[in-house]
């Protein structure tokens, strides 16, 4: 990739939503999550920003995976709400560049985080990797539950620098 992405631009193309700026000038995308569907298309939304803003492949996809498992909890669990994705342009201060995914539900809330965050644990007859699994996989992750407010998470995924290049050494000139 040459020159810097279109910060700008990133969320153009084939992600669906209406683009908007929020207070900042930040550029994100909202997508209403009810159905399976929608979750298949939050994931590859986040996994095509994040390779259109120059993310290593593995990155895009641990995005769209914390994506995907967070917009499945949305639709199973709380009955539908949103997820935004925003890129973060920190270029300015620290020469960084991220992908904030901000979930929102007004579903019945998690009355005890702390046994959600634990591995294995589950609700329902599903794995219970949900949770801690997308805490893992994004570099920032913060959760407010109520049960009479629903569920919001903000986490962040930052791309990282690339590797510098080494140059092959041979064997020392004589």
């Amino acid at each position: 990739m040459t020159g810097a992405p279109d910060l700008n631009g990133a969320l153009n193309g084939d992600l669906n939503g209406d683009l908007n700026r929020d207070l900042n000038g930040a550029s994100s995308r909202l997508f209403s999550i009810r159905t399976e569907a929608d979750v298949m298309e939050v994931a590859r939304g986040a996994r095509q920003l994040a390779e259109r803003l120059g993310f290593s492949q593995v990155h895009a996809y641990h995005l769209a995976i914390a994506t995907s498992e967070l917009a499945t909890n949305l639709a199973v669990y709380a009955g539908g709400g949103t997820v935004r994705l925003c890129v973060l342009d920190d270029t300015e201060q620290s020469a960084r560049i991220g992908i904030e995914l901000s979930v929102e539900d007004q579903g019945p809330g998690i009355p005890d985080l702390a046994l959600a965050m634990t591995e294995g644990y589950s609700t329902g007859a599903r794995l219970g990797c949900g949770l801690p699994g997308a805490s893992r996989l994004m570099d920032e992750f913060s959760i407010d539950s109520s049960t009479q407010q629903g569920t919001r998470i903000r986490a962040v995924k930052w791309r990282q620098p690339a590797p510098e290049r080494r140059s092959p050494q041979g064997p020392p000139h004589e």
